[in-house]
């Protein structure tokens, strides 16, 4: 009687909250049509015109890019430097069968040079006929030369077939959580690996890539990597970007840096253009001071792209997923050591800032799963009955040294080894843990050395962060000689920071960048779904005080050590009052966060609360329940996106 009843409550619930998301979704429909870009890409060693497919049937807009005009087809006027010729103009002609369609002359931007962002109108709307083909002819100061790219903006459909496709994927994923929580719960690995996946291309279907914060600058060491594995590294030691899809996306000449849904369909539908090879790319990788094999992942996937000889979509698309895929399995691994945590382990990837996050080309990728790892190895031996071997602390060194070097700030992660009982170790593996730990530590020296003593010893350690604020008089950096004698103002700088930014930080690390206009009470769901996980999520364990003692002090120590990186690399000194740390995100803080929920689970003494909790099986909801909140956040980014 009671599971009836329960069944029937189910029912009741998933159809009340399918019946609220088809709701939102039908009042919250996007109306009126968005403009499509086609891009006619030019070349230096092309003819005198350009020969082009129409995707357009009205041209509203127009935008021109110059490339390397070679300068003996410049006359004496355009001789010099780009600023020197701000009053040349271009002028552009297109014909068809019937001859000419649209003359025009156009004058460059202030800056000397024409780029996409600045769209100038026609006099008259251009009228084309849809897959008929056309010509395009460019002159500088009468010298012909086709070394002018051009991209054509127009009326297109309206998003709706969009939004519905976009929907319904949504409504099929609520419908299989909603209708199916208790397959997923006995299958925690398993579910974790698929929805990662489906939400992974999900989120590429809302967003284009280069939207996660550097995603370029992690694409193009992955290149470089992808191309010293494939032998692809020219005499100047760099890899070249050869498809000219990713040149124009890397070079932000298209509105592909912008956060805007009909970008990406250009992305997902641009099959005319972009898949040129070129011979003279003007983007190319080299290598960084950031151990390369932390991209080893994303390269597997551009390597396997471009043997299949994509197209540019689906390199940077599989080198995408071919990342996430890493970071799931590493993070099953990690459930399938110690099954106590992984619940925990669960929700906190389903985060849905983590998700996007792990669905590009960053690094973090490799930091959030061998943190998670490591965590999982530390409380794996503590569990188990047998007393630490060789291999164990080989195991443990191993992870923490392929972790640590690529960001040096979660060394403290490493503290972890604490939580293993004192019983459980020898003298063998004592030694060999210390000559592990020797080795990190010369590890970290010989990657990133340069750098600490940077941090430690200067005020000019990072040139984006002189950049930022060389505008502003009188600046003056925090170093360790004005730590040592201003301690309190230091620690008030700490203070502030803390009081002023955790909450943002916080959000940023669930929620992600992107999501700043989330309604308040989906926050608030996200918020208390964490806090019962992180409460409950541990509670198998039986975690004695200093057990949780030394999980809240691993986490606080690193994220002490996140806030005194950013103390020396991108914060200034104000003249007046007490200044924050400047330049953290929140995602910064993922990789330390299980330890909360190591430190705050219910602690034995708290009977009733545990009894309540294994009575709404609230570890165990938590996955399905995410998963949800994924389904929430990704449908108000994508209203968001449109302006709906």
């Amino acid at each position: 009687m009671k599971k009836n009843r329960k069944n029937n409550i189910r029912w009741i619930l998933s159809i009340a909250i399918l019946a609220a998301a088809l709701l939102c979704m039908i009042l919250k429909r996007p109306e009126g049509t968005y403009l499509k870009e086609q891009v006619i890409e030019g070349s230096s060693n092309a003819e005198d015109s350009i020969t082009f497919r129409a995707d357009l049937s009205s041209v509203t807009a127009i935008a021109l890019s110059l490339e390397d005009t070679p300068q003996e087809d410049m006359d004496s006027s355009m001789e010099g430097s780009m600023d020197e010729s701000i009053d040349s103009s271009i002028d552009l002609v297109i014909t068809g069968d019937d001859g000419t369609l649209f003359q025009q002359s156009f004058a460059p931007s202030d800056a000397g040079y024409f780029t996409f962002g600045d769209t100038i109108p026609p006099e008259t709307p251009l009228s084309l006929v849809h897959g008929q083909t056309y010509q395009v002819e460019t002159a500088i100061n009468g010298a012909k030369t086709s070394a002018v790219s051009i991209a054509l903006y127009g009326d297109a459909a309206s998003p709706m077939p969009w939004y519905v496709l976009l929907c319904s994927a949504l409504l099929v994923l609520l419908v299989l959580v909603l209708l199916f929580p208790e397959r997923m719960i006995s299958h925690p690995k398993t579910t974790l690996v698929v929805s990662l996946m489906v939400l992974g291309v999900l989120n590429t279907l809302i967003l284009t890539p280069f939207h996660t914060p550097d995603e370029k600058t992690h694409f193009l060491n992955t290149s470089y990597l992808a191309g010293k594995l494939t032998g692809q590294v020219e005499e100047d030691g760099l890899v070249h970007i050869r498809e000219s899809g990713l040149v124009r996306m890397l070079e932000d000449t298209t509105p592909s840096g912008s956060a805007d849904l009909t970008d990406t369909i250009h992305f997902l539908t641009d099959t005319t253009s972009g898949n040129q090879v070129l011979e003279n790319s003007p983007v190319a990788a080299g290598p960084t001071n950031i151990p390369s094999y932390c991209y080893l992942p994303g390269a597997l996937g551009l390597m396997l792209g471009q043997a299949l000889r994509l197209p540019y979509q689906g390199i940077l698309l599989l080198g995408r997923f071919t990342n996430l895929l890493f970071f799931a399995l590493i993070a099953a691994l990690s459930m399938a050591l110690c099954p106590n945590i992984q619940y925990l382990i669960a929700g906190t990837c389903l985060f849905p800032g983590i998700v996007r996050l792990c669905t590009s080309y960053s690094y973090d990728v490799w930091n959030l799963a061998l943190a998670f790892l490591f965590l999982s190895l530390c409380l794996h031996d503590r569990e188990r009955e047998q007393k630490m071997r060789i291999l164990d602390v080989a195991l443990l060194g191993s992870v923490f040294i392929a972790l640590v070097p690529v960001k040096f700030v979660y060394v403290f992660l490493g503290l972890g080894i604490f939580l293993i009982p004192r019983n459980k170790w020898s003298k063998k593996p004592v030694i060999f843990l210390l000559s592990a730990a020797a080795l990190a530590c010369i590890a970290i020296l010989a990657f990133r050395g340069r750098e600490i003593l940077d941090y430690l010893s200067t005020s000019s350690m990072d040139a984006s962060r002189i950049q930022y604020i060389e505008s502003i008089p009188g600046i003056e950096f925090y170093t360790v000689d004005y730590i040592l004698h201003h301690p309190g103002y230091v620690a008030l700088v700490f203070l502030k920071t803390a009081a002023t930014q955790t909450r943002d930080l916080f959000s940023s690390a669930v929620f992600g960048y992107l999501f700043n206009n989330a309604p308040g009470l989906v926050k608030l769901a996200g918020y208390l779904l964490i806090a019962a996980l992180y409460l409950t999520a541990a509670e198998e364990l039986s975690l004695k005080k200093k057990d949780r003692i030394l999980s809240l002090v691993i986490f606080l120590l690193g994220s002490l050590a996140i806030y005194a990186t950013f103390l020396f690399s991108w914060s200034y000194i104000p003249a007046e009052g007490i200044g924050v740390i400047a330049g953290m995100q929140g995602r910064y803080f993922v990789p330390l966060m299980p330890l909360l929920g190591l430190s705050f689970c219910l602690p034995k003494r708290a009977k009733k609360l545990r009894a309540l909790s294994a009575k709404l099986r609230l570890p165990e909801i938590t996955l399905p329940a995410f998963l949800v909140l994924n389904a929430a956040t990704l449908y108000f980014l994508m209203a968001s996106l449109l302006q709906l």
